[in-house]
């Protein structure tokens, strides 16, 4: 995983959604055995290193799949995932595993978008933030 490139902008974004007012970033992530959750949470922190950013990094390991109860807003490409987070606001990233899902496929959620890269899911985000529409 360390080798793997990063999708286009994803550092530009992490540092624009790190930078928006008020906002706690969390990079939630889950595998299945321990060693590849390591090499996760190696190129994780690189990510937070290289943007010089300090969101904080949770890594579950295990069969099962966990979600985190409070978050107001969760950016996934796993429409499974996207369904079974708690957030009021829901982003689904555009990817070839999950074209074939919309908007509408996006449940229990206040606002729900359809993306083409994380990037995009940080501008539409900070634009709601900024004009007060969805936060407490």
């Amino acid at each position: 995983i360390g080798n793997l490139p990063r999708f286009e902008n994803v550092e530009d974004g992490m540092k624009a959604l790190c930078a928006i007012p008020g906002v706690q970033v969390i990079v939630h992530t889950h595998i299945f055995n321990k060693e590849a959750g390591a090499a996760r949470k190696k190129w994780l922190e690189k990510l937070r290193k290289d943007t010089g950013t300090n969101f904080k990094i949770d890594v579950c390991i295990g069969e099962s799949k966990k979600t985190l109860d409070k978050v107001d807003v969760t950016i996934e490409d796993n429409i499974n995932n996207l369904n079974r987070s708690h957030a009021k606001i829901k982003f689904l990233v555009r990817r070839a595993h999950n074209r074939d899902f919309g908007v509408l496929d996006i449940e229990n959620a206040d606002a729900a978008f359809v993306v083409d890269s994380f990037y995009d899911a940080v501008e539409i985000l900070a634009s709601i933030k900024e004009k007060s529409l969805a936060f407490a």
